[in-house]
């Protein structure tokens, strides 16, 4: 009982319970924007994909005719029939095709000026490019910190000067990557590569 009051009350194990708290709070740090880019990652390998997809589909409902009528009193009638609904159920559901039937193409326009302004400004494709790359390195990072310290606290060191040394080494590198891949993130930068990239492809182009 002592004994163990005495370990609990030793300065060096104060110290290195401190170290090991400002190493969870590093890794933790590491596990955050590698879950954070990952999130991201999944979220713009959608996009680059479904985006095309429905830009097409919407782009191709805009140009169908307006709802005339005549449709509008077809398709009234077969919900009709098919629900098996009363003639007033029915007369509602025709009521209401007749007032949207000429706002869909409208609105689907709508859809489609918002997935395009998406389109130019988030960059889907070069975005998931960035958050690969990114998610990889925050991944390695973590890896690293783990092994180095596992490799540390093994050696059972009481030099407070490596904690010290590995810590602080370890925090910038983390601070640098963090930066790096806000700055590969930031709306300016994805801008200009995509810029730089159609640039690319005209000059090649001309030759």
């Amino acid at each position: 009982m002592d004994s163990n009051n005495t370990n609990k009350n030793n300065p060096e194990n104060k110290i290195h319970q401190n170290y090991q708290k400002s190493y969870r709070v590093l890794l933790n740090r590491s596990r955050y924007h590698e879950y954070f880019s990952y999130f991201l990652l999944v979220v713009f390998f959608h996009l680059q994909y479904a985006i095309p997809i429905l830009l097409v589909l919407f782009g191709s409902i805009t140009t169908i005719p307006t709802i005339t009528k005549k449709q509008n009193d077809t398709v009234a009638e077969s919900v009709e029939l098919i629900t098996n609904h009363t003639d007033d159920m029915g007369k509602e559901i025709e009521d209401i095709l007749e007032i949207l039937g000429p706002l869909i193409p409208y609105i689907f326009g709508l859809l489609l000026i918002i997935l395009r302004e998406i389109n130019i400004t988030v960059h889907p494709a070069e975005s998931y490019d960035v958050s690969a790359k990114y998610n990889n390195q925050f991944s390695s990072f973590k890896f690293r910190l783990i092994t180095e310290w596992t490799s540390l606290t093994i050696e059972n060191t009481t030099n407070t000067e490596k904690y010290t040394k590995f810590l602080t080494q370890k925090n910038q590198e983390l601070s640098i990557l963090i930066d790096k891949y806000v700055e590969a993130r930031s709306l300016r930068t994805v801008l200009s590569n995509s810029d730089s990239n159609t640039q690319n492809i005209a000059d090649d182009n001309k030759l």
